[in-house]
C-alpha cells in the first residue's frame, strides 16, 4: 500500500536516524523493506517500501529509515490522527 507524504510524516519522530554529529550510528538494514527519509538542499520526502539493495542516490540524502512493517503497523492503528492531518492540509 503507498502512503501520503502527510501520512507517513506524522510518525517521522519514530523514524531511526542514520546519523548523528556528522557520524553514521544506525545503518541501513539489509535484506529488509523499509521506508527511508531524504532530505538534501532542494527538497525532502521518502521512499517508500525499498530495500538497501535497491536504493540509488537515496543513499546519500537519507537522514532516517523505518522498517516497512512497523510503519504499516502505525498507520493501520491510528488512521483517524492520519485523515485528519490530510484533511486540514487539503482545506
Amino acid at each position: 500500500m503507498s502512503y501520503t507524504a502527510e501520512q507517513i510524516s506524522v510518525f517521522l519522530n519514530k523514524f531511526t536516524p542514520i546519523y548523528q554529529n556528522g557520524e553514521e550510528i544506525n545503518k541501513i538494514p539489509d535484506g529488509v523493506k523499509i521506508t527511508v527519509y531524504c532530505d538534501d538542499f532542494d527538497e525532502s520526502g521518502f521512499v517508500e517500501n525499498i530495500t538497501h539493495d535497491q536504493m540509488g542516490m537515496e543513499e546519500l540524502i537519507a537522514k532516517s529509515w523505518i522498517l516497512q512493517s512497523e510503519l504499516e503497523n502505525l498507520l493501520s492503528v491510528m488512521p483517524t490522527a492520519s485523515n485528519n492531518i490530510i484533511n486540514q492540509t487539503s482545506e
